[in-house]
């Protein structure tokens, strides 16, 4: 557990706040009130706790909403805040498409969760103590066509539309909304019709990826990529193509889960952080910077070590990824693709599932990877030595770590894309002829 710095407001010190944004967790019995992030001139956002949440987590032996925000009854200042709670904003086109809209500052992360924090990554729902409750009231409505065909034909300015519309904050770069199914439908079953769209604070089942026209390969690439993952044996999240949708990916949210009893179903929110938030580490840190010789792989061990509830499993399974990863050629598997992920009572942490994992050099994007593997950056540079240092930064034994190599490329050549439509199948012979050279060099290292 990360040990609390000192803060440096005090409660008397905070003054009268400009505005105040209520902090909420879901939790198997029902939704509780964690905590408030303040507002003023003076101290900037500063979050704390509430003092009966405060009270009752302690006694139940939980976490924190973060590793670096552990439970405390002392707010927390500005800086501290900042990087835990912006790093839940989406980023890139959508994130400029959302500025615009509301004629707020990039920086002003409070502004924006105000506006975007009922369904958010992980557990936590935000209210603000300007809005009307009717706001926030949870009701999911049937998905409409004009949606459908917009989100086709402009898929950042309609994803912007729509997340300010059902208040929806989803990190990343990409076009992407949160949908909803039944319990008792799937992605690969379902119709266009029968997705529903949650509002105020209902949770969503999926998370649906966008690709502009005439760029449909970058989903058929992240389908294969996921179907690769688990024939490796890695825990990865489920993506399907939606039926009626061109262009469009659901991914199953890891994150949300049925929870009660058969007349009583409903979606139980678990939460999560990235490796730049549980490090401390500003969201443009995602990819390591000159100015950070420290090993990646190394802080993400040492951070696995002190967070997880099972270590070595999780060290392993991250080993295996960084495998997957380079022999795909996932040059853009960062920080912020990593992630912890709460049990459902919060009293324990394990390595989320892989996401997002895609074949880079078939888009004609650099293939510079997020961090150095051994003393290498670029794919096409890394070699047998630099593979086999993972192990040591990782803390795990040898044979273990050849064991991963054996395993994933055993799973790569073994792949059967039988059942794949053409376009997935031309896509999975693809991305192997790409990965054929890198898998020599893992075949290689297994003989040092």
């Amino acid at each position: 557990m990360c040990a609390r710095r000192s803060a440096s407001i005090s409660s008397q010190e905070q003054g009268a706040t400009s505005m105040g944004l209520l902090v909420f967790r879901d939790t198997p019995d029902g939704r509780v009130y964690v905590g408030r992030i303040d507002s003023d001139s003076v101290a900037g956002a500063t979050f704390q706790y509430d003092r009966n949440y405060l009270d009752e987590a302690q006694q139940a032996d939980q976490l924190g909403i973060s590793e670096r925000l552990p439970l405390d009854l002392a707010p927390y200042d500005s800086g501290e805040a900042a990087l835990f709670f912006s790093a839940l904003l989406p980023d890139g086109e959508v994130m400029s498409e959302l500025v615009r809209m509301y004629q707020v500052s990039r920086n002003d992360y409070l502004a924006l969760l105000e506006q975007l924090g009922c369904e958010s990554v992980g557990a936590l729902t935000f209210m603000s103590e300007r809005l009307n409750a009717r706001e926030y009231v949870a009701q999911y409505e049937p998905l409409d066509k004009w949606t459908a065909e917009s989100l086709v034909t402009t898929p950042v300015r309609t994803t912007a539309q729509i997340v300010s519309e059902l208040r929806m904050s989803l990190p990343g770069a990409q076009s992407k909304v949160a949908w909803f199914l039944p319990e008792d439908l799937t992605a690969s079953s379902a119709a266009l019709n029968d997705w529903l769209v949650p509002k105020g604070t209902a949770p969503s089942t999926h998370i649906i990826k966008l690709s502009r026209k005439g760029e449909e390969d970058l989903v058929f690439n992240e389908l294969v990529c996921s179907l690769l993952a688990t024939a490796c044996g890695i825990d990865a999240a489920e993506a399907t193509l939606i039926e009626g949708l061109s262009g469009a990916l659901a991914i199953k949210r890891y994150d949300r889960i049925w929870v009660g009893d058969q007349d009583d179903r409903r979606v139980l929110r678990l939460h999560q952080e990235d490796a730049c938030q549980a490090l401390g580490l500003p969201a443009h840190f995602k990819y390591q910077p000159d100015s950070i010789e420290q090993s990646y792989i190394k802080m993400i061990g040492a951070l696995l070590d002190d967070t997880v509830e099972d270590p070595y499993a999780g060290k392993r399974e991250f080993a295996k990824r960084l495998v997957f990863n380079y022999l795909i050629g996932n040059a853009e598997a960062h920080l912020r693709s990593i992630s912890l992920l709460y049990n459902e009572r919060w009293t324990g942490r394990r390595l989320a599932p892989l996401y997002g994992a895609i074949c880079v050099p078939l888009t004609g994007y650099s293939s510079k990877m997020a961090f150095d593997i051994g003393k290498h950056r670029y794919l096409q540079d890394v070699d047998e030595q630099d593979l086999m240092a993972i192990p040591q930064e990782l803390d795990i034994p040898v044979p273990v770590f050849e064991k991963v190599i054996q395993e994933v490329v055993e799973g790569l050549e073994s792949f059967d894309p039988e059942g794949l439509s053409a376009d997935a199948t031309a896509m999975v012979d693809r991305i192997l002829s790409n990965a054929e050279p890198r898998v020599a060099v893992a075949k290689r290292s297994m003989s040092l």
